[in-house]
């Protein structure tokens, strides 16, 4: 199973070969959130005709197409939260988080961790990045033993909000490291760590990896953090994407261990 860096190279191929031949083909034997937010959004925002997008394996064409009309409220059981987009409005959130909550708690005696991430990562979303468009999605991996989420927006980016703020560093992917290791750029007290308390909970509690994804940086928090910064606009994302594989499991240690405060 490709990590979540490839995953998303993926995408950005898929982009790139519409860019250069009006056609979107995609030849994986399936794909994660981490393919399906940005193809998604790509595809709606660009009005691609359905003609113009061939995905050869059936299987994952009818997951595709399944996973982008599911409902949250529809899903009785975890194997996967569909792609779900964000309301402009936080407070029209309300009944869809309980639905999260709901869904993690069928499956772990202990839903707090995985929720806090939830919760803390679309927070982010609506304290920073004025988006159009915002979704996120989880699935299942039963076969592997693994739990995939993303999280995606179409807003200001992490380097522009830091540089809005008169944060200025040379390159995109040095500010997603600076918002990673808890700096930020709102002063209301104990702010600024969430990105970095959800990493703990993934990687120490579910023995995960993480990815962080805004403008033209990359930042592959697999052990040790690895920083790209593509030359390539087809690599370069409009927005903001960060995605989390969890080991399926019972969480390690405390939470409470795990959360960042100063």
């Amino acid at each position: 199973m490709k990590n979540l860096l490839d995953s998303y190279l993926d995408f950005c191929n898929f982009r790139k070969d519409y860019n250069e031949n009006s056609k979107i083909i995609v030849k994986n034997d399936f794909l994660t959130p981490t393919h399906i937010i940005p193809l998604y959004h790509f595809i709606t925002t660009n009005d691609i005709p359905s003609e113009n997008i061939i995905i050869e394996n059936q299987d994952v064409h009818s997951y595709f197409e399944n996973i982008i009309k599911k409902d949250i409220s529809s899903r009785s059981t975890f194997t996967y939260i569909p792609l779900t987009r964000l309301p402009e409005d936080h407070t029209n959130f309300d009944s869809e988080m309980d639905s999260i909550y709901n869904i993690l708690k069928d499956r772990f005696s202990d839903p707090t961790p995985l929720f806090y991430i939830f919760q803390e990562l679309i927070n982010n979303i609506y304290d920073h990045s004025e988006f159009t468009n915002a979704f996120f999605m989880a699935q299942e991996y039963k076969q592997q033993g693994l739990l995939d989420f993303s999280f995606f927006d179409d807003g200001l980016t992490i380097p522009r909000v830091f540089r809005n703020s008169g944060i200025g560093l040379p390159e995109d992917v040095d500010c997603i490291y600076r918002a990673w290791k808890g700096v930020t750029t709102r002063p209301d007290a104990g702010r600024g760590k969430g990105i970095r308390s959800s990493y703990n909970i993934c990687t120490n509690q579910y023995e995960g990896e993480f990815l962080i994804i805004s403008g033209k940086g990359i930042l592959d928090l697999r052990k040790p953090p690895r920083k790209h910064k593509p030359n390539d606009p087809h690599f370069h994302l409009n927005g903001t994407m960060i995605s989390a594989r969890c080991k399926f499991m019972e969480p390690k240690g405390k939470f409470i261990d795990n959360l960042v405060w100063e």
